[in-house]
């Protein structure tokens, strides 16, 4: 299986988890769902949550989207898991 195809097959399996965890009163008002990646800007991953960014938006009516932290800005990997254990971000695309 070649690395896009994981990444977002990876990507879609977190997008349907939120979205069906999420209070559907949420969905109402609009989500939005911080992801967080030391992947840099341009690279394969980041296409690949852009293309499902954009295609989540089209079939929710732009109430569900994604917020995309990329190149390690919100810290490390250690760092992003800690922002997600205290609610500050949603998602995370992790190395291990």
């Amino acid at each position: 299986m070649n690395m896009p195809l994981r990444i977002g097959l990876a990507g879609i399996c977190v997008c349907v988890c939120l979205l069906l965890t999420g209070p559907a009163r949420a969905a109402e008002k609009g989500v939005v769902i911080k992801l967080a990646t030391l992947a840099p800007e341009g690279s394969s991953w980041m296409k690949t949550f852009h293309a499902l960014n954009k295609e989540v938006m089209e079939k929710t009516n732009n109430r569900v989207q994604f917020r995309m932290y990329a190149g390690g800005v919100l810290g490390d990997e250690d760092d992003v898991l800690r922002k997600m254990k205290i609610g500050q971000i949603q998602a995370a695309a992790l190395s291990s």
